[in-house]
């Protein structure tokens, strides 16, 4: 449920999903259901973390970069949509094809 809810960007019910069942089950549930619960925080704040540095870069160099680790990052939320969204921007700027080309793919693998 937490990972469909990751999915669906409620991040928020995630997180109440997880803390749930560290109350409600035992053993390897509860150590289970917290390892996710610091992971979806991780990512979280590299979410907002990468979003800042996009913010205050200037260089479509940097900022592709930039973008294909948020693409990985929301990758690993199972935000699919959003990392395609990222792929596509990396399409858009001004950098040599190569990168272009890879972004192009990933988002197509995500299709």
């Amino acid at each position: 449920i937490a990972r469909c809810q990751s999915q669906l960007e409620e991040f928020g019910g995630a997180r109440e999903t997880y803390a749930a069942m560290t109350s409600l089950f035992r053993g390897f549930y509860t150590k289970r259901a917290e390892e996710e619960l610091v992971a979806l925080d991780a990512k979280l704040a590299k979410v907002a973390e990468l979003e800042k540095s996009l913010a205050a870069e200037g260089e479509d160099k940097e900022k592709t970069m930039l973008l294909f680790d948020l693409a990985l990052t929301y990758r690993g939320l199972n935000c699919t949509k959003k990392a395609i969204r990222q792929y596509e921007r990396i399409q858009s700027l001004q950098i040599d094809e190569r990168f272009q080309k890879q972004a192009r793919r990933f988002a197509e693998e995500l299709r």
